[in-house]
C-alpha cells in the first residue's frame, strides 16, 4: 500500500489570509463609496464571522499605518 504525503502546511492559513484581504478590500471600497454601510465595520464583520478576527487585526494594522503616514504630513 502506498502512502500519500501530507498536504503542504499553511495552505489553509494562506487561503484564509487571502479571504480576509479580499474582504478588507471590499470594506475599503464601501468606505470610498460613502454608502450607508460604509461606517459600520462591526456590522461588516458580523456578516463575515469566519473572518471577523482577521478583519479586525487587518483594520488595526491599517489604522496604525494611516497614523504613521499622517505624522509625515
Amino acid at each position: 500500500m502506498t502512502q500519500r504525503p501530507p498536504p503542504p502546511a499553511g495552505d489553509g492559513a494562506a487561503d484564509a489570509s487571502r479571504q480576509v484581504e479580499a474582504l478588507f478590500d471590499e470594506w475599503l471600497a464601501l468606505q470610498e463609496s460613502g454608502g450607508p454601510e460604509s461606517s459600520d465595520f462591526e456590522g461588516f464583520c458580523a456578516r463575515h464571522p469566519e473572518s471577523a478576527a482577521g478583519l479586525r487585526r487587518l483594520r488595526a494594522a491599517f489604522d496604525r499605518f494611516g497614523a504613521q503616514v499622517d505624522r509625515l504630513d
